[in-house]
């Protein structure tokens, strides 16, 4: 597994509120990993792979106080540990709750 590649292979969407010039891949691991998981194309989930193995993703990821659903979802299901075990896991009541008249 490679294990080198660059931050300014990524996507320059992803950086759009901070300099990518000031990113490491050490350093700043759970932002990249969020920004990857939330807002990357596939060529950046392939760029995360290279560096991070899905388990090391994973165990990044279920420290995140936030993460979107569909990115819960997905690296849920890739890592196969369960939704529950995601800090940013709140499960959602199934049916509305009676307001009155």
């Amino acid at each position: 597994m490679q294990k080198t590649t660059n931050i300014s292979a990524l996507s320059p969407h992803l950086f759009w509120d901070v300099d990518p010039g000031k990113i490491t891949w050490e350093k700043d691991s759970h932002f990249l990993v969020q920004r990857i998981l939330e807002y990357g194309k596939e060529s950046d989930w392939q760029l995360l792979i290279r560096k991070y193995t899905v388990k090391e993703i994973a165990e990044i990821a279920t420290q995140f106080r936030t993460l979107d659903e569909v990115a819960l979802s997905f690296i849920s299901t890739i890592s196969k540990i369960p939704i529950h075990h995601f800090r940013c896991y709140t499960p959602k009541q199934s049916a509305q709750r009676y307001t009155g008249f």
